[in-house]
């Protein structure tokens, strides 16, 4: 927490690297402060910066934390082995993994690959995770991460809908699937990320109702650097690239940026 902190200068931006809220970043700081007992940041406003003390202490730190994290890839120096374990978003896995899975898998008949949905900061320590995918700012402190493709929020509705009675508010939902479900039934617009709806539309079960703004965080796949030597989470890698050259972004006509 405290080298996250200190890498973004600030603790909401540090918070959403690590996946936790801004006030449990502003605590477990001031917890670290009052257990050494000197202070180890200084807030200006809404930029934060290291004390004196802050800055001796932060490479230690990092490399403490580099240490625990080699000394655990080398004790599982058989993880080359074994299933391929993959985490990543329950929406993004139903609507835009799954459906291409049967491609790696025919490709690849000898990686068995097991997944975990979350969308929790990925804790490759911990959950013995080989890779992961993830929606965010590529930002996250000690992990290689790799843009897969931008994100979109698109407007979209039942292709029957416009012409019925134009484009109108349905019933409110707030889970992802449910989003991407809600039109299909007809049950009016949803502005919906594009990765999740694509394929329906390529199939007529939706259509575009509108303009296509690009958000401002993009899916990426991460992992620890040393997970890249790893011949299986190399080959998901440059498959998952691979796939993504050539999924298509949203109708060029009306698209914005955030």
């Amino acid at each position: 927490m405290f080298v996250a902190v200190a890498d973004h200068m600030s603790f909401t931006r540090g918070a959403d690297a690590l996946g936790i809220s801004t006030s449990a970043a502003s605590l477990q700081a001031q917890a670290l402060e009052d257990y050494l007992r000197v202070p180890l940041l200084r807030r200006n406003g809404r930029r934060v910066e290291l004390t004196p003390v802050g800055e001796r202490l932060r490479p230690k730190v990092e490399q403490a934390l580099a240490d625990l994290e080699r000394a655990i890839d080398e004790a599982r120096a058989n993880r080359g082995s074994g299933p391929l374990r993959v985490t990543a978003p329950a929406f993004f896995l139903a609507q835009w993994l799954l459906p291409r899975l049967p491609k790696f898998t025919a490709q690849h008949a000898g990686i068995d690959m097991q997944i975990h949905t979350s969308v929790e900061r990925a804790d490759f320590v911990t959950t013995g995770m080989d890779a992961g995918i993830r929606f965010g700012g590529g930002n996250w402190p000690r992990l290689h991460s790799e843009k897969l493709f931008d994100e979109w929020l698109v407007p979209v509705c039942a292709p029957a809908l416009p012409r019925r009675r134009g484009p109108s508010a349905g019933a409110a939902f707030d889970a992802a699937i449910s989003i991407v479900r809600a039109p299909e039934a007809g049950q009016g617009l949803a502005l919906a990320m594009w990765s999740l709806v694509a394929d329906n539309v390529s199939i007529g079960r939706l259509a575009v109702a509108g303009r296509a703004v690009r958000a401002a965080r993009a899916n990426y796949v991460v992992c620890p650097p040393a997970h890249l030597a790893i011949d299986k989470v190399d080959t998901f890698r440059k498959w998952l690239a691979f796939e993504c050259v050539s999924f298509p972004g949203p109708p060029a006509i009306g698209r914005g940026l955030t």
